[in-house]
């Protein structure tokens, strides 16, 4: 799949497409980095807004990007971004802070473009449907150098990292960095 080639379409997800979903979290993550379908029901009731599907032209999904409005202003900690942590506990509807909890693309999409499409178009959708929004703030592994790529291309900097914080099944412990950046202005 080249850049020529690539095309996806974004809708907002459903509870339909949670196979979906679920196969793109198995071969978007690690074992030990996944999380569980709880987690992502949880976040499509909570914010239905905020949890997008990429399609292709024949509606296979290819990608995936959930979200969170979380109150701004306030200090965060390390739990506070934790896999597999409840979005329905921190999310508010007036948010303040648009917090990026996953996305991953299928692996035969990457290296063509659509991720970068997925994380720009994905968070413009939701900035127009969020009119409170006036920072994004998202984690990384520190070994994603292609997604960590995107966000410094988008204007995101590192605000800490939290060494450890990604443990996958039989690999070292590896530092998750914290990246924000405030709300691009609308055209």
């Amino acid at each position: 799949m080249t850049d020529r080639q690539a095309t996806m379409k974004l809708r907002l997800a459903t509870p339909a497409d949670m196979p979906g979903i679920m196969q793109l979290e198995e071969t978007g993550f690690l074992p030990g980095i996944r999380e569980e379908e709880a987690v992502f029901r949880d976040r499509l009731t909570t914010f239905p807004a905020g949890f997008l599907v990429g399609e292709d032209a024949d509606g296979g999904l290819l990608a995936y990007l959930s979200s969170e409005l979380w109150p701004g202003g306030d200090s965060l900690d390390d739990y506070d971004f934790s896999i597999g942590h409840s979005a329905r506990e921190r999310h508010r509807d007036d948010g303040q802070v648009l917090y990026i909890s996953s996305m991953t693309i299928s692996p035969q999409a990457r290296g063509s473009g659509l991720g970068r499409q997925l994380f720009e178009e994905g968070v413009a959708a939701i900035d127009r449907a969020c009119p409170t929004v006036r920072e994004h703030l998202l984690i990384v592994n520190e070994t994603w150098i292609h997604a960590k790529r995107i966000y410094d291309s988008a204007g995101f900097r590192e605000v800490r990292r939290m060494p450890g914080f990604f443990d996958p099944l039989g690999l070292p412990a590896q530092a998750a960095i914290v990246m924000t950046r405030a709300r691009p202005a609308q055209p």
